[in-house]
């Protein structure tokens, strides 16, 4: 079996953009975000707030629903309970820092069952 090591990053971009790619179909389980889903103002500022969609490899991107976080609608980011403001280090946020990361092992087949289990917990 071979290895391969890879960071992986959703999809991206702001509500015009995916707006020109309406048919756009992520795949099963690939998360799609809009960077500008809703915004705020904070501090006399506007501040973006994303949303986040969930392919199913089936329905177009414009046809998803967006990931409902409750409470409104809204998410206040944050890691560890610090929130995403400013200048972080991954020390202030309690993380690992970059580099030497733990390594695991999966196939396609592994996460088409991780997948299966998330969906069955969600009665999905």
């Amino acid at each position: 079996m071979s290895v391969v090591y890879a960071r992986v990053a959703p999809k991206r971009d702001t509500t015009a953009n995916w707006n020109k790619h309406p048919d756009f179909v992520p795949f099963r389980g690939e998360i799609v975000i809009y960077m500008d889903y809703k915004t705020k103002i904070q501090d006399d500022k506007k501040v973006c707030i994303p949303g986040f969609k969930v392919g199913d490899g089936r329905t177009p991107v414009s046809e998803l629903p967006f990931v409902d976080f409750g409470g409104g609608g809204t998410v206040d980011a944050s890691i560890n309970g610090v929130p995403l403001e400013g200048d972080l280090t991954s020390e202030d946020l309690g993380i690992q820092p970059a580099g030497d990361y733990p390594s695991a092992e999966f196939t396609a087949d592994d996460i088409d069952r991780l997948i299966d289990e998330i969906e069955n917990q969600n009665g999905d």
